[in-house]
């Protein structure tokens, strides 16, 4: 359950970055916007990365 509920605050904690990012740029903060989609980019990079490692580490000791 502790999975389930940190994936579901990390998917929305994404959202939050683009939804500032998108109304940064919208109201012509550029700056601020485009730095808050770079971080959405990362977070979300980053957590991709991690639930990769994670199934293959889990593959790899199934065997």
């Amino acid at each position: 359950m502790r999975n389930k509920n940190s994936t579901k605050l990390k998917i929305v904690s994404i959202s939050c970055f683009l939804i500032a990012g998108i109304i940064g740029i919208a109201t012509k903060e550029y700056t601020s916007g485009f730095i808050f989609i770079v971080m959405a980019i990362s977070y979300s990079l980053i957590f991709l990365v991690k639930n990769k490692i994670k199934l293959s580490l889990a593959n790899t000791y199934k065997t």
